[in-house]
């Protein structure tokens, strides 16, 4: 992950355990930014560049998102909770992310923290719960306008793709095939998503429209694709 194209963070355990590492595009000595026992992972950089989100396991007072700029210096821990996969809104107003609100089995549900008129990030009471299921619901990521988000839930029997609106209404299941479909990502452009599907047996990766039309198969061998990125 990249921020200002200057900076690429990375998940290292090189020093006992999980954290987060800044390395400079052009190489060098990685620097490392995180310094704490519980392990880090990296989360999504902030559309200026100037912040870094990552997730935090741990103890209680230490688990949670965190905020970083890249010289390491301001901190800021943005929620308190088993949260992961943070992802900015386009304005960087906005952070979506995934907290694990029960059971593995069906415990998973997005969230949104907003900043403040003033700066600051609401606190963790102040939240907005976007889905409410019994089933698991992950992988949540803007739309390039900031009006939609994309997710995954298994909330129909296996994981499919749907949108929402930002505010979590009117969500729409793009996918309907038996066999999971997972990692769903905008194209620049927000016309089109890409995303794995097993509905040949390993992951391919499919593209398809932003209302689920017009899905089709862009990878065709026998081992594993994901982490599709425009």
């Amino acid at each position: 992950m990249v921020a200002r194209w200057e900076d690429l963070a990375f998940i290292s355990n090189q020093d006992g355990n999980a954290e987060v590492y800044l390395l400079s595009a052009e190489g060098g000595r990685p620097i490392r930014i995180t310094d704490k026992t519980p392990d880090d992972n990296v989360g999504d950089w902030s559309p200026d560049g100037e912040w870094l989100a990552f997730s935090r396991v741990g103890e209680v007072e230490e688990k949670g998102l965190w905020l970083r700029n890249p010289d390491g210096v301001n901190l800021v821990h943005l929620t308190e909770g088993d949260d992961y996969n943070p992802n900015w809104s386009p304005d960087g107003k906005h952070i979506v992310f995934v907290r694990q609100t029960g059971p593995t089995d069906g415990g998973l549900d997005i969230f949104l923290a907003s900043r403040l008129k003033d700066g600051t990030w609401q606190d963790n009471a102040e939240l907005t719960r976007l889905t409410k299921h019994e089933a698991n619901n992950d992988s949540p990521v803007w739309s390039p306008d900031g009006n939609t988000i994309a997710f995954v839930s298994y909330r129909d029997g296996n994981a499919e793709i749907y949108t929402m609106e930002e505010d979590g209404s009117n969500p729409l299941r793009l996918t309907t095939n038996e066999a999971d479909d997972l990692e769903p990502v905008w194209s620049p452009g927000g016309d089109h998503l890409a995303f794995v599907s097993h509905l040949y047996g390993p992951g391919e990766i499919f593209m398809m429209d932003n209302e689920g039309g017009n899905q089709r198969r862009l990878t065709t061998n026998d081992a594993e694709d994901y982490s599709p990125d425009w």
